[in-house]
């Protein structure tokens, strides 16, 4: 009996799914448009971290033209 149901059933299904997958597929692509404005929102965040990151190279770069400063001075003496 559970063959029997699981043959006849299983095509029954596929003809009523093809159906009613296009309309599933819809609500799918309006999911990820939704998702993908997250991910828009996730992408802005990381801008503001690596604009910190900018800020902490320019302080290196600083750094680096004052220990030039050192040699030439020492070369000079």
């Amino acid at each position: 009996m559970g063959r029997w149901g699981d043959g006849e059933m299983g095509q029954i299904f596929i003809k009523g799914n093809v159906s009613i997958q296009p309309s599933a597929f819809s609500y799918q692509h309006s999911a990820i448009s939704i998702q993908l404005s997250a991910f828009s929102y996730q992408l802005s965040a990381i801008s503001i971290q690596l604009s910190a990151f900018s800020y902490q190279h320019s302080a290196i770069s600083i750094q680096l033209s004052a220990f030039s400063r050192r040699p030439r001075s020492l070369a000079e003496c």
